[in-house]
């Protein structure tokens, strides 16, 4: 087992390294990137995060076992995707999605989905560019040195139906019957 972590840990550290020279290649010396199943219409990017518990500082205790403190970090999610829209169904979907992760700082994060975004087109002024997220300021601050003319952006649904029950508390008092027929009705819109 501790063989596998060397392992991954190492293929984890050159990986890392291809990606940070990539970073700099496209950033400092406007080199591009090769392009890989390109998206041609609509790219959509979808940003999240969420809490991730790793190993902290090492210690060793009184029977000289190594030891680890527990810490929470925030790990950073993209997904770039293509948009299709179904005929059938007469809904959009997703296809052909890629992703980036970093527990890092954002600004050294979005250096990363901007490359990845460059990997997915040979031009991104051309596409229709679509950014969801969850309203954190982290992500739309950013989004603006992402986006061209023709992006939007959407608030993810789930934090959209948070606001608007906050927003119907308010109009019918809270824990109300018409509070909660209102929060259905406005949902289902």
């Amino acid at each position: 087992m501790h063989k596998i972590e060397q392992m991954v840990d190492e293929l984890g550290q050159r990986l890392e390294q291809q990606r940070q020279q990539e970073i700099t290649d496209q950033i400092e010396h406007h080199a591009s990137v090769a392009v890989e199943d390109e998206i041609a219409d609509t790219m959509v990017v979808c940003i999240d995060a969420g809490k991730a518990l790793i190993k902290g500082n090492k210690h060793v205790d009184e029977d000289r076992r190594s030891r680890y403190e527990r810490e929470f970090r925030d790990v950073k999610v993209v997904s770039i995707s293509a948009l299709r829209w179904d005929k059938r169904t007469g809904e959009p979907h997703c296809t052909d999605t890629s992703y980036v992760v970093g527990i890092e700082h954002a600004d050294q994060f979005f250096l990363r989905v901007w490359v990845e975004m460059n990997r997915r087109s040979s031009d991104l002024s051309k596409l229709c560019l679509v950014f969801v997220g969850d309203g954190a300021d982290w992500i739309w601050q950013r989004v603006t040195d992402l986006d061209n003319d023709t992006s939007c952006r959407i608030l993810d649904f789930c934090h959209a139906a948070d606001h608007l029950a906050t927003a119907c508390a308010v109009v019918d008092r809270d824990g109300s019957e018409r509070c909660r027929e209102r929060f259905k009705r406005w949902r289902a819109r």
